[in-house]
């Protein structure tokens, strides 16, 4: 188990001051103690990848419930962050198989299997705070992109997941991409 806090040296050029900033991971999944220490024979309810596709299929399927990131019992979750990541995560795999890298590609398709193992951890009870309706359908469209973002991942998502939507057949696009403004519409 990792301790509460861990000092990180944040003193600029002059040396001056250091403090003290809660780990970025603790609890980071929900009923998780210590993520890290969780491995692929405990995933359960998500076949392996024998594909490329089977790894964007899982990546949009865990779109379908896209729940707020919030507090629970005082400890904030992630929810929708964690998604975001599965989404990012898958295309950079597919990135790096396109590139020739198969060897970290096949290597990471267990990785990404167990981050949507981890993204799942979520009590039955705030399922009813799920995303419903986001506001707007698609990726590209303008009240999204007609407003000034802090967030990086106001970019990275919506790119990895365009990118990503070209290898679902026409068909299922549109669902897929609702579900990523599930996402979108959250982003500051």
């Amino acid at each position: 188990m990792h301790s509460q806090y861990q000092e990180y040296d944040t003193r600029g050029d002059e040396g001056e001051d250091t403090e003290l900033l809660p780990y970025l991971w603790d609890n980071r999944y929900y009923g998780i103690e210590d993520y890290t220490t969780v491995t692929e024979e405990q995933v359960f309810g998500i076949p392996e990848y024998q594909n490329m596709m089977d790894l964007i299929e899982v990546c949009f399927a865990e779109l379908q419930v896209v729940l707020p990131s919030k507090k629970i019992g005082g400890v904030f979750y992630h929810f929708t962050g964690e998604l975001e990541h599965g989404i990012t995560f898958a295309h950079a795999l597919v990135e790096l198989c396109e590139m020739g890298y198969s060897d970290l590609y096949q290597k990471g398709l267990p990785l990404h299997r167990l981050q949507m193992h981890l993204n799942r951890q979520r009590p039955e009870e705030v399922i009813h705070e799920a995303i419903i309706a986001p506001g707007f359908t698609s990726i590209l469209d303008a009240r999204y992109w007609n407003r000034p973002y802090n967030d990086p991942h106001s970019i990275k998502v919506p790119f990895s997941a365009m990118s990503l939507l070209r290898y679902l057949p026409e068909e299922e696009r549109s669902k897929v991409e609702f579900n990523v403004c599930k996402i979108l519409c959250q982003n500051k």
